[in-house]
């Protein structure tokens, strides 16, 4: 019996499966694609099949990480006899929509949203209980995303707001990251030390927020010293409109996500 089963094995799946090996090598993954496969086995050492029903069958836990389109391919699923927890990477597919692919199955059901800084153990999770899936399911659940970084229980009304920011949200960072990192090339920075020099800012400006509790309004404060430097920066910022477009990139990304699931 495996500990952990991935149905689909694309880029969120080994980003988790990264995290996951750090604690239990009992994983088995499944794809259409063997060459994607015999990669995952010869680079990470975990079992792996074309057969999901293998999977299905031989799992305490089951991770759902193919595309939402092939989400009613899933109801297809036969486990035997075998009853295992089922959790949904599936982007836009609520847990609603899973359970009625399965039909009479009352399947116990997860809903979880990752995002790719798992790759690194810091990601953030965030988790939704379905309609037949206990307490401890969703205890279970958390601990297997801790593994990746945070997790967060939310009500399943809300994620697709919370996957605008923390689904969507590293592709916001990395162009900031990039922008900042191009600006130090044009100053006359080596390419290299400006993107050091631009992603250690974004990572400790991060750690600031969690660790210190502070708002980032109370952060940026500290840092704008009056007629300096910093604070023309800002200004800079505030007059494109850089919270608009925040605050646009975020309401994109949700109504996209909201027709996926539609």
């Amino acid at each position: 019996m495996f500990e952990i089963g991935f149905i689909g094995s694309g880029n969120m799946a080994e980003a988790l499966l990264k995290g996951m090996l750090r604690h239990t090598h009992n994983i088995i993954m499944s794809d259409p694609r063997k060459d994607r496969l015999e990669e995952l086995n010869k680079k990470y050492g975990v079992s792996v099949t074309d057969n999901n029903d293998e999977v299905a069958a031989s799992s305490e836990v089951v991770i759902f990480a193919v595309k939402p389109q092939a989400a009613q391919l899933l109801g297809a699923l036969n486990p035997g006899t075998a009853e295992p927890l089922y959790i949904s990477i599936l982007a836009g597919v609520a847990t609603v929509t899973l359970e009625k692919i399965f039909g009479e199955k009352k399947i116990r059901l997860v809903r979880a949203m990752p995002n790719t800084p798992a790759f690194v153990m810091k990601g953030i999770t965030l988790l939704c209980r379905g309609s037949y899936a206990s307490g401890d399911d969703i205890r279970l659940a958390g601990e297997i995303f801790g593994y990746a970084g945070s997790v967060i229980t939310i009500n399943e009304g809300l994620i697709d707001a919370a996957t605008g920011v923390s689904g969507c949200g590293p592709a916001y960072f990395y162009i900031i990251m990039e922008a900042l990192a191009d600006a130090g090339v044009r100053a006359g920075l080596k390419r290299e030390d400006a993107l050091l020099l631009a992603a250690h800012t974004a990572s400790g400006a991060a750690q600031m927020v969690l660790e210190t509790g502070l708002h980032p309004a109370a952060l940026k404060d500290m840092v704008t010293s009056p007629g300096g430097a910093t604070i023309e920066a800002v200004k800079t910022l505030e007059d494109k409109g850089i919270r608009g477009i925040m605050m646009d990139a975020v309401d994109a990304a949700v109504k996209r996500t909201q027709k996926l699931q539609g």
